[in-house]
């Protein structure tokens, strides 16, 4: 998500017009969308709008972005023209802590190095085998009439039961 305030990608076509999206609600914009469900509603909205769409949290801008060469503008390329220190930032840093995603200046450098090499070629392929034959296991375990919610319960439970096994830690569900 980037901050409208911040110099965005693509926040104003020549023409002077805003980037599609959904209309939000008055006052609250697309928060009730979001907090019913995040995955879903990012989902829908790029597949209806694109990969640049424009939100509102409350009465504030905010612009989803889903392509590629926009996310690698926004968090290497020019990743200090988009400051995380906003309100909504404060709040993801308190979800998922201060790492590569929340951070940003001396600390994301050092957090991407740290983290590169897991991503580099023959690494980043390796993991294709691992990633089939962990939801062939999962798939395997459903009934094959069974509705599946995948932006829900289905996809915690497959996700954490993968975990568990990957990590032999068990994960908690504190819903």
């Amino acid at each position: 998500m980037a901050d409208l305030a911040s110099p965005a990608i693509a926040p104003q076509s020549s023409q002077g017009r805003h980037p599609p999206g959904p209309k939000g609600l008055p006052v609250i914009g697309h928060l009730l969308h979001i907090r019913r469900d995040p995955l879903g509603f990012f989902t829908d909205c790029h597949q209806q709008y694109g990969d640049v769409v424009r939100l509102r949290f409350g009465s504030w801008p905010a612009l989803l972005l889903s392509g590629p060469r926009d996310l690698e503008t926004v968090l290497v390329k020019n990743h200090q023209r988009f400051k995380k220190n906003t309100f909504f930032w404060r709040h993801v840093t308190a979800i998922f802590g201060r790492g590569l995603l929340t951070s940003e200046g001396d600390f994301w450098h050092r957090q991407r190095r740290l983290a590169a090499p897991a991503f580099a070629g023959q690494r980043l392929e390796s993991y294709g085998d691992t990633m089939v034959r962990h939801t062939s296991r999962v798939m395997e375990s459903w009934e094959s009439d069974a509705a599946r919610d995948f932006h829900g319960a289905d996809a915690w439970d497959s996700g954490k039961d993968a975990l568990q096994r990957r990590s032999g830690r068990r994960c908690v569900d504190h819903g």
